[in-house]
């Protein structure tokens, strides 16, 4: 079993799943479905799960935060200085990755990192997330049994929902119908959902098929995440929540608990009206 408190790891921290754009291939899949559930982050959230980070002896050594769009969550002010408290690894800095549709915030923790819509970087930067290895009868490698380089150069993965292996897991899993998340750190992930996954394969292998869908030799969404679309437009998924998972054990005196905060509770979480960004998707 690998040893993973013997060195620093890379975190992610997705603090809203909303975003003011559609781009194509979206490692989070926004450009073909929309949450219809809260997803903003709260400042409680950050410091539970950085408090459990701890308890198990996982250091941060690169920490990301990113979305969906970040700038869109209204409190991400307050959140970036509870993550400079509570999440910054040794090196005390991190990277804020925006579309830079709005203007970054200044004066706050945190390096942000703009990539704006229309650079020619921001399509280099994009795999064909929607094309199943296995869909294509090649066997996954990297994720579940060694790291893939999602997990190792991104980082583990943190949002409202709880933890989870890498930022690809949570939302391919609800896609899926598989819930990936848990209340504690997530380190490793399932061959059920790494098999539809990309990142595990080996680099070779992924660059092939990335040059033979844009050769237009394989379609760009798959059997399997044609149908998962499907699925998600006639049935959003609705996971629980991070406090829902989190057994009480683990809740110290005057953290809110299951039945004293739920998303709906104004007296816990501000209600901010639509969730949803105005962004259409793309037909599949």
């Amino acid at each position: 079993m690998m040893d993973f408190t013997a060195n620093p790891v890379a975190m992610q921290v997705s603090v809203t799943y909303r975003c003011n754009a559609s781009c194509k291939d979206c490692v989070q899949r926004l450009d073909v479905i929309r949450w219809e559930v809260d997803t903003d982050i709260t400042e409680e959230e950050l410091r539970v799960a950085a408090r459990l980070l701890k308890l198990y002896g996982i250091k941060i050594g690169k920490l990301r935060v990113t979305g969906g769009e970040p700038m869109l969550h209204p409190k991400l002010k307050e959140l970036l200085h509870v993550i400079n408290e509570t999440w910054a690894p040794r090196s005390g800095w991190f990277r804020v990755y925006s579309n830079g549709k709005i203007p970054p915030l200044r004066r706050v923790p945190g390096r942000f990192s703009v990539v704006p819509l229309e650079s020619p970087k921001k399509t280099n930067l994009f795999t064909p997330f929607n094309v199943s290895p296995g869909d294509l009868g090649i066997e996954p490698k990297f994720g579940f049994v060694r790291p893939c380089v999602q997990q190792l150069y991104c980082g583990r993965w943190f949002d409202c929902f709880g933890f989870t292996s890498c930022g690809v897991a949570g939302v391919l899993g609800a896609m899926l119908g598989e819930d990936t998340y848990e209340p504690l750190p997530v380190m490793m992930g399932r061959p059920s959902v790494c098999q539809h996954c990309l990142y595990s394969l080996s680099k070779a292998e992924r660059h092939s098929v990335t040059r033979k869908v844009k050769a237009g030799k394989i379609p760009g969404i798959t059997k399997t995440f044609r149908q998962a679309i499907e699925r998600w437009q006639d049935n959003p998924p609705h996971p629980r929540y991070f406090w829902e998972r989190l057994p009480k054990e683990y809740l110290q005196e005057g953290e809110p608990t299951n039945e004293r905060c739920s998303r709906q509770d104004t007296d816990c979480y501000e209600d901010r009206g639509s969730l949803l960004a105005s962004v259409p998707v793309r037909s599949v």
